[in-house]
C-alpha cells in the first residue's frame, strides 16, 4: 500500500505513502522494526529500476501519464533523513549507494530532453513544435503530467544525492566509507551539468539548493582534494566555450545559481570570492560575443541580489555600475535588458529597498571614482537632450536610468565634500528636464532634490527659472513643462510656513502675468503642472487663483468630450480639482457654500461633478458628522443633486465613474438626512423616480459591481431609514435582491452591501413587510451571519451591538450568531411558528450543490467539486449547535416547534419558501409534509 501511494499522480498521496513506510520501519515493542531499513531501501530501489526499464521499453510519456517516480525518491530521502542514530556501515549500504547513483544518473538522462528544452512547459519529446498535433497535446493533461513528473523527479534526485553526500562518510575521511572521491566528483559534475543545461526554473532552483549543500560539505572537509572540487567546478562554469554557446533565456537559467551555490560557503573569504568576481569582469571586457557579456551581467546580477554577498559585493559597485551603463547603451536589446536588470540589482543593494539609506556625500566618499564618472555621464545626457531631437532614442532611456541613480540619494546632509563640488550636477540635471520624454522630465525634477539641500539654494533655483520667464525667453513646450515640474518638486520640499514662500509667490505672479504670451503655446500637461504649482503656493492668494482660472477657461471649457484627447484626462482632473478647491476656499458649510455647490451641480459637466463628488466625500459633506443646522439649504442642494442625477442617462452595460460617484455620494449621505428629506410631501415624486432607478441598477444583469453596491446601500437607506410606504411589488423586489446577493457565491462587495443596508437587528421596519418578506429578510441576515468574509460578518455584527465589531475568530463569531438566532426565534418564530420552522429547517438542510461536469475546465477528470470543498466550514453544524443549546432552555418553544414539525402540513407558499432557502426541489407528487 505504501508503494502504491508513492506512485500516485496526486502529491498528497505520495506523502501519505512515505509516512506509512516510516511507520513500518519504526521499532516494534522497542525490539525490532516491522521491516529492516536496508530491506525497504532495496525494495524501493528495485521498484525504481523496474519503472526505469518500463520507460525505456515504452516511453516516458506513457509511464508518466499513469504513475509517478518522484514519490520513491522522496521516500528514500525521508528514510535517510528521519532515521536518526542509524549506523550506515559500508558493507551494507555502499552497494546500495552505488546502484542508487547509477540509477539517478540514468533517470536524469531520460528527463533532460524535457527539462532542457528552451520551453519545457508543454513540450513532448518526439513531436516538432510546429506540428498541429503538438499544439493540441501542449494543452492536454498528459503534457502537464509529463512536466510535473519530470521536474519533481529530477528535483528529488538532486536533493537526494546532495543529502546523501552530506550524511554518509567519504573515502578520505574514514576507513569505513560509503562514497569514494570519484563518486563525489561524478555527483558534482552531474549537478553542474544540470545547472548548465536545465531550463525549468523549478528544477534549477532546487538543484541550486543541493549544489549549495554539497559545496558546504566539501569546504568543511579536512581532505584537500575534496576542498578543491568546488573551485574546479567554478573554473568549468567560467569556460568561454560554454558561456558563448549557452542559451540566454530565463536570465541565463542556472548559470548564476552555480556561482551563488559554490561561493556561499566561503562568503567570508573576500580574497577567494574577489578572484572570481574579477574574472567575471575580465571575461566581460574581453568578450567578442554578446552572449558572453549577457551571461556575465546575469551572474553579477544574481550575486548583487543575494543578501549573503551584500558585504563582499559592495566594493564592486563602481565596476558593476560602469558595466551596467555600457550594456544600457548597447543597441542590442538583449544586452540592454541584461544591463537594466543588473543596474536595478545594484541600485537596490546600494540604496536599500526604500532608496533612502545613503546621501550623495556618503556615496562619493565610499566610491570616489564614481564622482567623475557620473558627472561625465550626466554631461553626455544633458548634451543629448539639448540637441532637441523630437524622436525618443536609446539616449533618452539611458538618461532616465542615470537620473534614477541620482534621485536615489537621501535628502539630508551637505552637498559639498572636499574637492567634490556636488553642486556641479544641478545645471546638467536641470538641462535634462527639457527632454522630449515625459518620464525623463519627471525623474529629472526628483533628481534635483538631493543636490538642493540648503533652503537658500532651493529658493535661488526657483527664482532663477522665474527670471527666465520674466525676460520672455522663448522655450518649447517640453522645456516649459520640465521647468514647471522641477519648480513643483522643489516647492514641495519647502515648508509652507517658510518666509521665503512670500518672495516666491511675488516672483511667480510677476513672471506669469495674464498677458504673458505663454498662454498661447502651452499644452494641457503644462497647464496641469501650473495648476499644481498654484495649489502648492497656497489658496489665499487671489492673483494665483486668477491665473489658474484663466488657464482652465482658455483650454478646457471649450472641450466637450474629454475622452477623445490622449493624455488630457489626468490634466483635466488636476485642473478641475484645483478650481473646486480654490472656489470652496474660505467658505464654511453656510449658505454661500451651498449656493456655490448648487450652481456647479446645475451647470457643470459630468467630469466636473465626478471630481466635485470626490472632494465632497472626502469632506464628508451631508454625512453624519457634518453640521446639520442649515437643513433648508441642505435640502435644496440635495434636491439639486437628485434632479441632476435623474436626468442623466447612463448605459448600464458600461456604467461610468461619474455615476459611480453619484451613487457613492447617495449611499454615504447621513441616514438621518433621508428621514428629514422624505418627510416633505413635495419630495414623494422624486423618491419614486429615485427608487425605480436604484432598483433597475440592482436588477440589471450588466453594470459594474461597485455601482450595484452603492445603489443597494442607498436603496436601503431610502427604504429602511424613512417613512416612505412601498407597494407590495416594490417590497418583493427588494427582498429578492437581498436574498440573491447574500448568497456565498455572490461577489463579496454585494454581500457587504446587503449587510450595510440592514439598519439594525431586529429593525422596526420589518413589520411593514409580509410574512413571506420577513422570512426572506431573516434568511438574508442568518446567511450573512455565517459568511466566510470577516468584513461582512463584522458589518452585520456592528448592527447588533451598535458599534464597530472586530472578530478575531477564524471563521464565524459564535457569540454574534447566538444573539442573532435568539432574536430571530424570540421576535419572529414565536409569533410565526411554521414560517420560522421553515426558515431554520431550510438553512440546516440546505444542499451544497455540485458544479456539473460539463462546466469544469478539464473534461478528462471524472469528478465534480462540491461547494463544501471550497468553504472553510459547514454552516449547518453551527446552526444546529446553537439551536440545540437555545432550545434546551426554551422548553415551551421547543415543544411548539416539535408539534408543528410532526403534525402541520406546509402550504404551497411555505413549500416554495422552503425550496428557495434549502436549495432543494421537492417533486410535484410528494406530500407537502
Amino acid at each position: 500500500m505504501s508503494f502504491r501511494l508513492c506512485e500516485s499522480v496526486h502529491p498528497p498521496d505520495s506523502v501519505t505513502g512515505i509516512y506509512l513506510g516510516l511507520f513500518l520501519i519504526r521499532q516494534k515493542d522497542g525490539s525490532c522494526p516491522w521491516i529492516p531499513i536496508d530491506k525497504l531501501l532495496w525494495k524501493t530501489l528495485l521498484k525504481l529500476r523496474s519503472m526505469y526499464e518500463e520507460i525505456t521499453a515504452s516511453s516516458l510519456i506513457q509511464v508518466a501519464s499513469r504513475t509517478q517516480m518522484y514519490g520513491y525518491f522522496h521516500f528514500i530521502r525521508t528514510i535517510f533523513g528521519e532515521c536518526k542514530g542509524v549506523t550506515w556501515d559500508s558493507a551494507t549500504y555502499r552497494p546500495f549507494a552505488i546502484e542508487l547513483l547509477k540509477l539517478c544518473l540514468d533517470y536524469n538522462k531520460i528527463l533532460l530532453p524535457v527539462l532542457g528544452n528552451a520551453a519545457p512547459e508543454g513540450f513532448l519529446p518526439g513531436l516538432s513544435d510546429s506540428t498541429p498535433e503538438n499544439s493540441q497535446v501542449v494543452r492536454s493533461l498528459n503534457a502537464q503530467r509529463l512536466l510535473v513528473c519530470s521536474w519533481r523527479t529530477m528535483r528529488d534526485i538532486c536533493l537526494l544525492l546532495a543529502e546523501l553526500v552530506t550524511l554518509l562518510v567519504i573515502e578520505e575521511e574514514a576507513a569505513d566509507f560509503i562514497w569514494t572521491y570519484e563518486d563525489i566528483s561524478v555527483i558534482g559534475d552531474h549537478l553542474l551539468f544540470l545547472m548548465k543545461n536545465v531550463m525549468h526554473r523549478g528544477v534549477f532552483e532546487q538543484v541550486y539548493l543541493g549544489f549549495k549543500q554539497l559545496a558546504y560539505r566539501l569546504f568543511k572537509s579536512k581532505s584537500r582534494r575534496l576542498n578543491e572540487l568546488p573551485e574546479k567546478w567554478l573554473n568549468d562554469a567560467l569556460d568561454d566555450e560554454l558561456i558563448s554557446t549557452k542559451c540566454i533565456t530565463r536570465r541565463s537559467a542556472g548559470l548564476p545559481f552555480i556561482f551563488q551555490a559554490l561561493l556561499s560557503p566561503v562568503v567570508s573569504n573576500d580574497v577567494f570570492i574577489s578572484k572570481y568576481i574579477d574574472r567575471l569582469f575580465e571575461q566581460y571586457e574581453g568578450a567578442n560575443s554578446s552572449y558572453v557579456r549577457i551571461h556575465c551581467a546575469n551572474v553579477l546580477r544574481g550575486l548583487f541580489k543575494d543578501a549573503n554577498f551584500c558585504r563582499v559585493m559592495m566594493p564592486f559597485v563602481p565596476k558593476g555600475l560602469q558595466l551596467a551603463f555600457k550594456e544600457l547603451k548597447s543597441p542590442n536589446w538583449n544586452e540592454c535588458n541584461a544591463g537594466l536588470m543588473l543596474y536595478g540589482a545594484i541600485i537596490r543593494r546600494t540604496f536599500g529597498p526604500k532608496m533612502d539609506v545613503m546621501t550623495a556625500p556618503t556615496f562619493f566618499r565610499r566610491f570616489p571614482d564614481m564622482y567623475a564618472f557620473l558627472l561625465d555621464e550626466v554631461k553626455i545626457c544633458s548634451s543629448s537632450v539639448c540637441q532637441k531631437t523630437e524622436n525618443l532614442t536609446i539616449a533618452d532611456d539611458f538618461t532616465y536610468q542615470v537620473l534614477v541613480l541620482l534621485s536615489s540619494f537621501a535628502v539630508n546632509g551637505v552637498v559639498e565634500y572636499g574637492r567634490l563640488k556636488l553642486s556641479e550636477f544641478i545645471s546638467y540635471i536641470h538641462s535634462c528636464g527639457s527632454s522630449p520624454d515625459f518620464q525623463v522630465r519627471e525623474i529629472a525634477a526628483k533628481s534635483l532634490i538631493p543636490f538642493l539641500v540648503q533652503p537658500a539654494s532651493r529658493v535661488n533655483f526657483i527664482l532663477s527659472i522665474f527670471n527666465e520667464y520674466e525676460k520672455h525667453i522663448e522655450k518649447s513646450s517640453n522645456e516649459i513643462h520640465g521647468d514647471f515640474v522641477q519648480i513643483l518638486a522643489v516647492l514641495r520640499s519647502i515648508s509652507s510656513s517658510d518666509v521665503s514662500m512670500n518672495i516666491l509667490i511675488e516672483a511667480f505672479i510677476k513672471s506669469f502675468s495674464i498677458e504673458n504670451s505663454l498662454w498661447k503655446t502651452m499644452c494641457p500637461t503644462v497647464y496641469e503642472t501650473l495648476a499644481e504649482i498654484c495649489i502648492q503656493f497656497g489658496q489665499s492668494v487671489t492673483p494665483v487663483y486668477e491665473i489658474l482660472h484663466r488657464t482652465y477657461e482658455s483650454i478646457f471649457e471649450p472641450i466637450t468630450d474629454r475622452r477623445l484627447i490622449p493624455g488630457l484626462l489626468n490634466a483635466d482632473e488636476v485642473l478641475t480639482n484645483a478650481e473646486i478647491i480654490f472656489g470652496m476656499f474660505g467658505l464654511d458649510d453656510t449658505s454661500s457654500l451651498y449656493g456655490l455647490i448648487y450652481t456647479w451641480v446645475q451647470t457643470k459637466n459630468r467630469y466636473f461633478l465626478h471630481q466635485l463628488f470626490n472632494i465632497l466625500l472626502h469632506r464628508k459633506f451631508l454625512q453624519e458628522d457634518n453640521n446639520m443646522k442649515s437643513e433648508s439649504e441642505l435640502s435644496v442642494v440635495f434636491d439639486c443633486f437628485l434632479q441632476r442625477y435623474l436626468r442623466e442617462k447612463y448605459d448600464y452595460s458600461a456604467q461610468s465613474n461619474e455615476e459611480e460617484r453619484f451613487l457613492e455620494f447617495l449611499a454615504k449621505i447621513s441616514p438621518s438626512f433621508y428621514i428629514h428629506w422624505t418627510e416633505l410631501e413635495e419630495n414623494f415624486e422624486i423618491f419614486e423616480l429615485l427608487y425605480e432607478k436604484l432598483s433597475l441598477i440592482c436588477q440589471n444583469d450588466g453594470g459594474t459591481v461597485e455601482c450595484k453596491k452603492w445603489a443597494l446601500i442607498a436603496l436601503g437607506n431610502l427604504v429602511f431609514q424613512s417613512e416612505i410606504k412601498l407597494s407590495e411589488i416594490q417590497k418583493e423586489k427588494l427582498c429578492e435582491i437581498l436574498c440573491t446577493w447574500c448568497d456565498p457565491n455572490c461577489d463579496m462587495d454585494l454581500r457587504f452591501a446587503v449587510a450595510k443596508c440592514i439598519p439594525c437587528v431586529p429593525f422596526p421596519k420589518l413589520k411593514n413587510f409580509s410574512i413571506s418578506g420577513q422570512c426572506r429578510l431573516w434568511y438574508s441576515i442568518l446567511t450573512l451571519m455565517q459568511d466566510d468574509e470577516v468584513s461582512v460578518r463584522n458589518e452585520l455584527n456592528s448592527k447588533i451591538i451598535g458599534q464597530s465589531y472586530e472578530s478575531h475568530e477564524e471563521f464565524c463569531d459564535r457569540k454574534s450568531a447566538e444573539v442573532i438566532l435568539s432574536i430571530f426565534l424570540n421576535s419572529f418564530t414565536k409569533k410565526n411558528i411554521m414560517e420560522g420552522l421553515v426558515v431554520i429547517t431550510g438553512l440546516i438542510l440546505r444542499d451544497d450543490f455540485e458544479i456539473p461536469l460539463a462546466e469544469t475546465e478539464d473534461s478528462e477528470d471524472e469528478h465534480v467539486f462540491e461547494r463544501s470543498e471550497m468553504n472553510s466550514f459547514s454552516e449547518s453544524v453551527l446552526l444546529v449547535k446553537i439551536l440545540t443549546e437555545y432550545l434546551s432552555t426554551e422548553r415551551e418553544l421547543k415543544s411548539e416547534l416539535t408539534n408543528h414539525f410532526h403534525l402541520t402540513l406546509m402550504t404551497p407558499e411555505q413549500t416554495e419558501l422552503y425550496e428557495f432557502i434549502s436549495n432543494r426541489h421537492l417533486s410535484s407528487d410528494v406530500n407537502y409534509e
